[in-house]
């Protein structure tokens, strides 16, 4: 199994139906290979510069400006990043 293949299947392992989670830069590459629970962002920014789009409203992505973000960020209780 790769490296990202392992990193998928422990955010389903590891997420909840509460929990928020936000692809930044190449890890918006993966949003269409993960099915995680809860809610799931991408920056924007990062989703143009890499030529992806995803409007299959079954992957329930939204796409969020800097700004954005950086309030979800902020906003939320705890964060986890790698």
């Amino acid at each position: 199994m790769s490296r990202t293949a392992a990193l998928l299947k422990e955010l389903d392992v590891v997420t909840t139906g509460d929990d928020q989670l936000l692809f930044l830069g190449d890890g918006c590459y993966q949003l269409s290979r993960c099915a995680v629970k809860g809610k799931v962002f991408a920056s924007e920014a990062d989703m143009t510069a890499r030529g992806l789009t995803y409007s299959d409203s079954s992957l329930n992505i939204e796409s969020l400006t800097d700004e954005q973000w950086t309030a979800l960020i902020a906003a939320a209780d705890k964060t986890v990043s790698w």
